[in-house]
């Protein structure tokens, strides 16, 4: 009945029209004039980084951009409005990115085309936003294009619009990515060979994409996270120093710590705190439940999430699980999540192997699918994110140290199989010593 259900999710989801996604928002046009990509940038900020004539000879003596922390929306609320030239499936992936944000944070979105400050969604070629609210207000742009316009992308560049910059930006990313500017003039022609062809290169931008924020400039809210929907994808220039998230890195799967980002940055509260369970927090677009990461559901996070889940109770003997989803022909705007559920006695470990996969389309990114198994101390941080069968981890025995231990599978396209063998052993994770992320109070197992 469970596998009935999920294959009638993925007929419908076919009635969804789809657009090819890069995995990021970096446009290859490099005079497009856009910062790291995708961001507008005032006059002021592309003088301190082009130099006043624009001239790429002065990238090397302006390595920051200076971005001014409260560019906020006036009470959390940012009217818009859609341009004509969207397409339907757009409009669509630009209306469903803001419903996901509104439900989970204080921010609302209002269409309003007479305010004078206001965001136009309108329909490019490649994909761009600022930073927060202009300072001179008026009309700000948020572009989406061919590339980018699924619900993912569409959320990527709105939180850019609200203020969220890209992570591998951030002034503590030296501790997680590993950085090749020995590279940097490097011609992406010559890493991509499919690419050959193109009359362009990065050299003038390698530099400029890898710039990073400093400690004055910006502050960081919550953990530096591979998963995040503000990452991009691992480059023949970066890569992550935790190798394990090679693939996860341009996921477009947005986290909870980037929901967490937005609702820390617009102080987003409610009158009473409700007691969460596995990391959850009380949601302040609806004070009466909590908001879960990813993984959990209930009011109090103590459940299976809504939609796709089965829940397992492991013994202490191996026991195994198969399951195929989607169709052959399966090709959506929205990678859906279907939750594993692991459940073992309150003083007792969980403990998972993946034994087979078929179908996943191995990618930078994991675009398409992929499965995640939550195991690490933290509930709300993406783990890495597996489909490719030559990962390091693949048929591995995860020791979690959480319980339940959800197993998350995704997917967009395609059919797969997944098979997994779980079970539980002697030792309380609620045992294991603590600590917090930094950012706030909540403890987790190290």
């Amino acid at each position: 009945m469970f596998l009935y259900l999920f294959l009638a999710f993925s007929l419908f989801s076919l009635c969804q029209n789809a657009q090819i996604e890069e995995g990021t928002e970096w446009n290859l046009d490099k005079d497009s004039g856009l910062f790291q990509g995708d961001i507008v940038l005032s006059k002021e900020e592309h003088d301190i980084i082009y130099g006043p004539s624009e001239s790429t000879k002065k990238i090397r003596s302006r390595r920051q951009i200076r971005v001014d922390p409260n560019r906020q929306w006036p009470g959390a609320l940012v009217p818009f409005e859609y341009h004509s030239s969207l397409t339907p499936s757009t409009k669509f992936s630009i209306d469903q990115a803001m419903k996901y944000i509104s439900a989970r944070t204080c921010i609302k979105f209002k269409e309003d085309i007479t305010a004078k400050d206001r965001v136009l969604f309108i329909f490019r070629g490649y994909c761009y936003s600022t930073i927060g609210k202009t300072q001179a207000g008026g009309v700000q742009e948020v572009g989406i294009g061919d590339g980018c316009s699924l619900t993912g992308n569409s959320i990527h560049e709105q939180l850019h619009a609200l203020g969220i910059t890209h992570t591998q930006s951030r002034y503590d990313r030296d501790d997680y990515l590993i950085i090749k500017p020995e590279l940097f003039n490097v011609s992406i022609k010559d890493s991509i060979p499919s690419l050959s062809s193109l009359l362009f290169d990065f050299q003038s931008n390698d530099e400029v994409n890898f710039m990073k924020y400093t400690d004055t400039q910006t502050y960081n809210n919550i953990p530096y996270e591979y998963g995040s929907a503000m990452h991009y994808t691992a480059q023949t220039v970066s890569e992550p120093k935790q190798t394990v998230y090679r693939e996860t890195l341009g996921i477009r799967l947005v986290t909870f710590y980037d929901m967490r980002a937005i609702q820390e940055n617009y102080k987003c509260s409610c009158p009473v705190e409700l007691d969460c369970k596995n990391g959850g927090v009380t949601n302040p677009a609806n004070c009466s439940e909590c908001f879960c990461p990813a993984g959990f559901g209930g009011k109090l996070c103590d459940d299976v999430p809504r939609g796709f889940s089965k829940k397992f109770v492991a013994r202490s003997n191996w026991s195994d699980f198969e399951i195929t989803f989607g169709f052959p022909w399966l090709d959506e705007s929205e990678l859906k999540r279907l939750t594993l559920f692991i459940e073992a006695p309150k003083n007792k470990t969980i403990q998972v192997q993946v034994t087979n996969i078929e179908g996943y389309t191995c990618s930078s990114g994991c675009l398409w699918n992929g499965y995640e198994v939550k195991h690490m101390g933290d509930p709300r941080i993406m783990n890495p994110l597996f489909c490719c069968t030559t990962q390091p981890l693949w048929n591995t025995t995860y020791t979690s140290k959480i319980n339940p231990s959800p197993v998350i599978l995704y997917n967009r396209s395609g059919q797969q199989k997944f098979a997994m063998r779980y079970r539980y052993i002697d030792g309380n994770v609620a045992d294991l010593p603590k600590r917090n992320n930094t950012y706030d109070s909540f403890e987790y197992p190290i």
